[in-house]
């Protein structure tokens, strides 16, 4: 791999009792490990972007998680935005690297106003990028969640000392009321897979949320993107709306979702 490339690696089970995980290794030991993604369970695919950090050769590891082995089949992609083609880890490709118009330059969706997620968003390298026109106002995302093996993951870039709050709600943009799926909110780091904080619930609302008190998320000491990943434990299909709240403040981006 080259620095800065993007990979994607899909590891598609052939066996139901198959449980697998993917790995990136910089070497033959796989106490090397630098990436690696065990997420869905048996019977499911595993998919995996990874973005090189330096140039080199890698080691792609595929395992099983359930004693005995099973078979798979691996699939790898080297993702080229700016092609015009929407490769596995890319959520948009308009042929240019220009940002502002929907795509931004990593081929990342880029949403404001009232819109609705865009798939795949699942990955650190495809999330639906928040972008307030002129940086302040409010975006009001709908998404959908399809089970504990769909994942929504929605970039902030951050400034130094800027910070998010985050609150899900229903599908008609309420607090969640009882009965409500078991929602997860995950604060991710700009590696795009470290979660260094998640959301709670609080009375009044059964949804996770990240609230100024929550100080992982607030005031953050490098500037990047970040993430809010959500997702929920149950096998059922559940919709839910998001509320994105962009305020500048002394050259601090306060973000509400």
């Amino acid at each position: 791999m080259t620095a800065g490339d993007l990979w994607h690696f899909h590891v598609k089970t052939l066996d139901g009792a198959s449980n697998p995980a993917v790995y990136v290794l910089p070497g033959c030991d796989e106490r090397a490990c630098v990436t690696g993604l065990d997420e869905c369970g048996n019977g499911r695919d595993e998919h995996l972007s990874f973005r090189a950090r330096e140039s080199r050769d890698y080691i792609i590891g595929v395992d099983s998680a359930r004693a005995g082995g099973a078979r798979h089949e691996l699939t790898v992609i080297r993702a080229t935005c700016g092609d015009g083609t929407a490769e596995h880890g890319e959520s948009c490709d308009d042929r240019n690297r220009t940002p502002g118009d929907g795509c931004d330059a990593l081929c990342r969706v880029e949403l404001r106003g009232d819109a609705t997620e865009r798939e795949p968003n699942d990955d650190f390298s495809d999330p639906n990028m928040i972008t307030p026109p002129g940086g302040a106002g409010t975006v009001t995302v709908q998404g959908r969640l399809g089970g504990r093996c769909d994942f929504d993951m929605y970039g902030v870039e951050l400034p130094v000392g800027g910070s998010v709050r985050a609150t899900m709600l229903d599908i008609n943009g309420r607090p969640c009321e009882t009965g409500a799926p078991e929602f997860r909110m995950a604060w991710v780091l700009p590696d795009g897979r470290t979660a260094s904080g998640a959301g709670v619930v609080t009375m009044g609302n059964r949804c996770p949320a990240i609230s100024e008190t929550e100080r992982f998320a607030q005031a953050v000491t490098a500037a990047g993107t970040y993430h809010v990943r959500v997702s929920t434990a149950a096998d059922l299909p559940a919709a839910v709306d998001y509320k994105i709240r962009f305020v500048d403040r002394d050259d601090e981006v306060q973000h509400l979702i």
